[in-house]
């Protein structure tokens, strides 16, 4: 890929699949109009692609050659999606530990959670539902964040469309052995993208943002979640 591409300015979707001995893209130039960006099947190349601030989607399905990712979302603040499906060598641990995806899916191929992830449960077509422990506190944000994972196989990926979570926060037994206020709150819908084939990971941040108000949340203790799908 010549470097005179940065002169592009207008150029909204750039695909480049199936370029088998592309190796590396230019570096630290900014096409400011691109927002698709399709890499799949380029088994050579090693870096993941910095050539756009505004970028939304990128596909790097088959970046056999591909082994870290540093996703700095700082820069990257558009980022909606991004298709890992199929890198054998990247190291997905290590893209795991990553601070925050908050607003991006990732997607990977795979028929496991990884051992990241410490809460499961497996659920039907039409729920899932998990319960989580937490360290009592108070609720000093009016928001609860945090990562899932989505294990989609063949049979269940062709009929999803969209999908949210909703929680309920739990007090603690007070010393009367009633149960104190307890309070909802559910996360922005997320689409899955369609004629995904095969057993794919679905991995994303999530912000449950909570119903009542943070005055009174700040005076409240919690001590579980229970979360459903």
């Amino acid at each position: 890929v010549p470097r005179w591409i940065e002169k592009l300015s207008w150029l909204r979707v750039l695909y480049l699949n199936g370029c088998i001995n592309l190796e590396t893209l230019p570096t630290r130039i900014n096409l400011p109009s691109l927002y698709v960006l399709d890499l799949s099947g380029c088994s050579r190349l090693r870096d993941f692609p910095d050539i756009s601030t505004n970028i939304k989607v990128i596909w790097m399905k088959g970046c056999n050659k591909l082994e870290y990712v540093n996703l700095n979302f700082f820069k990257l603040t558009r980022l909606e999606e991004v298709d890992f499906s199929n890198c054998l060598n990247l190291d997905k641990e290590a893209l795991f530990q990553q601070r925050t995806y908050l607003g991006c899916q990732l997607w990977f191929s795979g028929e496991e959670v990884p051992s990241y992830f410490t809460h499961r449960t497996t659920g039907t077509s039409s729920s899932s539902s998990l319960t989580v422990r937490l360290l009592p506190r108070s609720l000093s944000n009016p928001f609860l964040r945090f990562r899932a994972c989505i294990v989609l196989n063949e049979d269940n990926s062709a009929w999803v469309a969209n999908f949210r979570f909703k929680g309920r926060f739990w007090n603690s037994f007070d010393s009367f052995g009633q149960q104190a206020q307890d309070f909802w709150g559910e996360t922005e819908y997320y689409s899955i993208k369609p004629f995904v084939k095969g057993s794919h990971r679905l991995i994303l941040d999530c912000d449950i943002h909570l119903s009542i108000g943070s005055d009174i949340l700040a005076e409240m203790n919690y001590t579980h979640v229970d979360l459903q799908l």
